[in-house]
């Protein structure tokens, strides 16, 4: 048995993102199949932890030595590799995510964090090839929705944390990462500065009008990113002073709203805000899902659903039958398949997210799209957008 073929992700990597439909999804797909089968490998030679986690839940389960090889000699589709034992759940990944449990190749390039309060953080490592093959990914994807611009020169507003000061956490990453779509930078400014005194971050909402004043009066588009929640109150603060810009660009939100759930607006009004008071096209804001303990982003298209790319796969776990589902509209917490990862436990995700799957959008794209619901339980495992929220509250 051939143990691990780093190049068949590769060549997966290097397909068109959307270059399939809902019959390739689960069974028809050879080169994702494939994939998935040597990244498992990878994952359970080189984790003992994963390893003795899987076995010690197979053998509760089904009485028996968990054989390695058996299990891949029977691999006829993917849908063989939807077993709950393989999985590890988002809260064992924070648990341990101080130790070098899941790390796959100790040669790693990039530690990222999730941006967590009081609870635990999540991590990942980065090798060399698992951060070429992110970034590869993320263009693939972009691209295809017609958000990169390789010509145009842009100014940048991130309504996340100043990256000197946050260059391993998850978000401040992605953004960054981000940037690589419209790679040419007039001017860039960080909404959530640094305080040295503090040893903290704040929002500096004060600077972030002025910066806006100041991009209206040059001729360069702009791209703004970062968490949604900080984008619309600084259009709250826009309307109180009684201004209006006429902006052409892109925004990309991400990060989520989190503990001012209460406060977050309808997406059709969050971009008609956007239109009415920034001068951004609704159809030129696309917010994102992601999560630090995956790192495969799914964007809004021209229709805002979240295309399900051919990197990945997202399964709707129901918690109570352990079973696994991906039609029908179940809804439970959504997890996810992915090989890229050579330097991480993360083939095998479930989140604590909850969700569907539909399919046939109207932008004419194959395939699956994922829709978010929100969290699950009243304990909420809290990600990346929490701590930055808590500012908000203290305004």
């Amino acid at each position: 048995m051939e143990l691990y073929n780093k190049n068949i992700i590769d060549t997966l990597i290097d397909t068109k993102p959307f270059d399939y439909d809902i019959n390739q999804y689960f069974y028809n797909d050879s080169l994702f199949l494939e994939s998935i089968r040597n990244a498992f490998i990878n994952q359970y030679y080189n984790s003992e932890f994963y390893k003795n986690l899987v076995n010690i839940k197979y053998k509760k389960n089904f009485n028996e030595e968990f054989s390695l090889e058996n299990f891949i000699n029977n691999i006829k589709n993917l849908e063989d590799f939807f077993r709950w034992y393989l999985f590890l759940n988002v809260w064992v990944l924070k648990e341990y995510a101080d130790t070098d449990y899941f790390i796959l190749n100790k040669n790693y390039e990039t530690e990222l964090y999730s941006s967590g309060t009081k609870g635990k953080k999540s991590r990942i490592v980065l090798d060399n090839l698992t951060l070429n093959r992110i970034k590869k990914i993320v263009f693939n994807i972009y691209n295809d929705y017609n958000l990169v611009d390789l010509e145009n020169e842009y100014n940048y507003l991130f309504f996340t944390y100043e990256i000197d000061f946050a260059s391993n956490v998850g978000t401040a990453f992605s953004d960054m990462l981000l940037t690589s779509l419209a790679p040419k930078i007039k001017n860039k400014f960080f909404a959530l500065k640094y305080d040295d005194s503090k040893k903290d971050f704040y929002f500096d909402i004060d600077s972030v009008i002025n910066i806006l004043i100041k991009y209206s009066k040059q001729d360069n588009p702009i791209r703004i990113l970062g968490f949604p929640a900080y984008i619309y109150f600084t259009i709250q603060e826009i309307i109180k002073r009684n201004l209006r810009f006429n902006f052409e660009g892109v925004v990309l939100p991400g990060g989520g709203w989190k503990t001012l759930a209460d406060k977050e607006i309808p997406k059709p009004v969050f971009r008609k805000l956007i239109k009415d008071y920034l001068g951004i096209k609704p159809e030129n804001v696309r917010d994102l899902y992601g999560l630090v303990e995956h790192g495969i982003p799914y964007v809004e298209c021209e229709y805002f659903n979240m295309h399900i790319p051919r990197y990945s796969r997202i399964l709707i776990f129901n918690p109570l039958t352990k079973n696994f589902y991906y039609h029908n509209n179940n809804i439970g917490l959504i997890s996810f398949i992915t090989p890229y990862c050579n330097s991480y436990a993360i083939a095998f995700v479930i989140s604590s997210d909850v969700g569907y799957i539909s399919y046939n959008c109207e932008c004419g794209r194959k395939g699956f799209y994922i829709n978010v619901l929100g969290r699950a339980g009243k304990t909420q495992l809290r990600g990346c957008a929490i701590n930055a929220l808590q500012y908000l509250q203290q305004k």
